[in-house]
């Protein structure tokens, strides 16, 4: 009996030490420490010093929680903008809660390498021959990648014809392409598409790059 109180005691002192530790974070954000959530994607948070023998859920009101790949992680679905709670519970009680922001994701832009103004000399292009997805702000490391896009150009009004590429970097029919083009021809970047962590594509506005 003394030894079963005192496995309790310990469990108990484990359970309070543990609690007295716990945060919620959203890791995808530059600054783990704004506590912001998104609609449109699945947002990974994690039970932050959560003991490994411990088996914590997780509630909140505006939205759909799923458990994730990884014990202590879940993958949190924004439904409605606003203020929502985050709440851990433990054996169906709460023991832990955050507030976290909800918001919209900002414009996602895709430049050339790290090209953000519009015109670059060819050298300057090859240095990075591929699109980069960038978050103004730079607050966020949401995982996009470039899935595919249409590259063509145009030169004293007459168009090249379109060139299909797969992945972020520039296939060799365009890398040669470029490479043999004049001043003053503007590099056409169309039909950008990409894949996020949620599973969904999403197509991106075109844009444009003039060669100097």
């Amino acid at each position: 009996m003394q030894k079963l109180l005192l496995c309790l005691f310990l469990y108990m002192s484990l359970l309070v030490k543990a609690q007295s530790t716990l945060d919620i974070i959203n890791p995808n954000l530059t600054n783990i420490e704004k506590p912001y959530l998104y609609l449109g994607v699945d947002n990974l948070v994690v039970i932050k010093n959560a003991p490994a023998l411990m088996n914590y859920d997780m509630e909140m009101t505006k939205g759909i929680i799923t458990a994730g790949e990884e014990k202590h992680t879940f993958l949190i679905n924004a439904k409605k903008d606003g203020i929502d709670t985050l709440k851990v519970t433990f054996g169906g009680r709460v023991i832990y809660k955050k507030a976290f922001i909800i918001d919209r994701l900002p414009d996602i832009m895709v430049t050339v390498g790290n090209i953000t103004k519009p015109t670059a000399g060819i050298d300057e292009i090859m240095m990075q021959p591929m699109l980069r997805v960038a978050l103004p702000g730079s607050y966020l490391t949401f995982p996009f990648t470039i899935k595919s896009f249409v590259f063509y150009t145009s030169y004293a009004n007459s168009k090249s014809p379109q060139i299909e590429n797969s992945g972020p970097y520039f296939n060799k029919e365009i890398i040669d392409f470029i490479k043999g083009l004049r001043k003053g021809t503007t590099l056409y970047f169309t039909d950008v598409k990409l894949g996020s962590p949620d599973g969904l594509q999403r197509t991106v506005s075109s844009f444009t790059l003039k060669v100097q």
